[in-house]
């Protein structure tokens, strides 16, 4: 599949039914998790633990990235591209913030 920027009224239900087959996947995928940022440059997160969930929080407008041993937000997001495989697994994902911060995740 190609990259695809996703309309912000379908983030909420796209990430709840991704985080049920995340869970039901007895193997898992691992994710690197980077963040880029005028401020501080590239950081790397995280390298390589598995995904447990993503999820949004409409009301809040908040976004959840679990992973083992991390629980990484983004408060107001502001765009998300989607990469996926025809299984529908996230190879890539970018979240951009207003300011032009970004949060790449790459699974594995």
């Amino acid at each position: 599949m190609a990259i695809r920027k996703m309309p912000k009224k379908d983030w909420a239900v796209f990430f709840d039914e991704y985080s049920k087959r995340e869970l039901m996947n007895k193997n898992g995928h691992y994710a690197d998790l980077q963040l880029l940022s005028g401020l501080s440059g590239s950081v790397i997160e995280t390298s390589w633990l598995k995904l447990q969930g993503i999820t949004y929080d409409a009301k809040n407008d908040l976004l959840e990235i679990l992973l083992e041993d991390l629980d990484h937000m983004i408060a107001h997001p502001d765009q998300i591209f989607v990469d996926q495989n025809s299984h529908g697994d996230i190879l890539s994902m970018e979240i951009i913030e207003k300011d032009g911060t970004k949060h790449i995740l790459e699974a594995k």
